[in-house]
C-alpha cells in the first residue's frame, strides 16, 4: 500500500497531508489527480497501469467502453490503444446526468459493457451511469478503475464487480464531521475544489 502511495505521489497524482475539498464537496486530507497521469513525464506510470487495467478487462469478455464523462471519457480513449478489439462509446455531463447521443447509444446496446473511470472514491459518478444505462436497458457487467480508494475488500458497486489496479483507503469527511476543519487547517486552494468551497463559505 505504501510504495503505491509512494508511486502516485512522485508523479504528483497524489498530494498528501493536506486538507483538500473533493469533487462531491467531500473533506481530505489526501488529494488525486488523475489527469496528470496523462502528462508526458509519466508516460511509463500511465503504460503500466492502463496495461494491467487492460488485462482485467480483458477478463470480463467486454465489447464496449463507457466512462463518466470527462475524466471516464479520457480514460476509454486511452484504454482502446490497449485494447483494440473493443469500441468505446463517448458521453457528456448535461444538468447533472450524463446523455449519449444517438450514435453512441447505439454502440452500447446488445453488447457487453464495462464502465471505467480513474478512481473510485464515493462512486456517485459510477453509480449514476450506471443508472443511466439501465435506463436504457443497459446492463454493464463490470466497473473498472486505476484506484479503489477504500480497500481490497470493496468488491462490488451496484452488485457488479469492481475491477482495480491499485487499492488503499484515504479517509473523507462530510463538511460538519471534517476534523481538519475543527483544527483550523486552512483549506488548500492549488487542487480540488477548495477555492469554491471557501468562496460558498464567505
Amino acid at each position: 500500500m505504501e510504495d503505491q502511495k509512494m508511486m502516485l505521489q512522485e508523479a504528483g497524482i497524489l498530494q498528501s497531508d493536506g486538507h483538500f475539498i473533493g469533487t462531491s464537496g467531500e473533506h481530505l486530507s489526501h488529494y488525486l489527480d488523475f489527469d496528470l497521469i496523462y502528462e508526458p513525464r509519466n508516460e511509463g506510470l500511465k503504460s503500466k497501469l492502463l496495461t494491467d487495467l487492460a488485462e482485467k478487462i480483458k477478463s470480463t469478455g467486454t465489447e464496449v467502453m463507457t466512462g463518466p464523462a470527462e475524466g471516464g471519457n479520457v480514460l476509454s480513449l486511452s484504454l482502446a490503444h490497449y485494447l483494440p478489439n473493443i469500441s468505446v462509446a463517448i458521453n457528456k455531463k448535461s444538468d447533472g446526468t450524463f446523455i449519449y447521443e444517438p450514435q453512441e447509444l447505439e454502440k452500447l446496446r446488445h453488447k457487453k459493457v464495462i464502465v471505467v473511470d480513474d478512481v473510485f472514491q464515493t462512486g456517485y459518478s459510477l453509480r449514476k451511469l450506471d443508472g443511466v444505462l439501465q435506463g436504457y436497458g443497459i446492463r454493464p457487467v463490470a466497473f473498472a478503475v486505476i484506484l479503489n480508494r477504500h480497500s481490497a475488500q470493496l468488491r462490488e458497486v451496484n452488485t457488479l464487480p469492481l475491477l482495480s489496479v491499485l487499492s488503499f483507503p484515504l479517509s473523507s469527511w462530510n463538511e460538519v464531521s471534517c476534523p481538519l476543519c475543527m483544527k483550523n487547517i486552512p483549506v488548500n486552494t492549488d487542487f480540488g475544489h477548495g477555492q469554491e468551497f471557501l468562496d460558498r463559505k464567505r
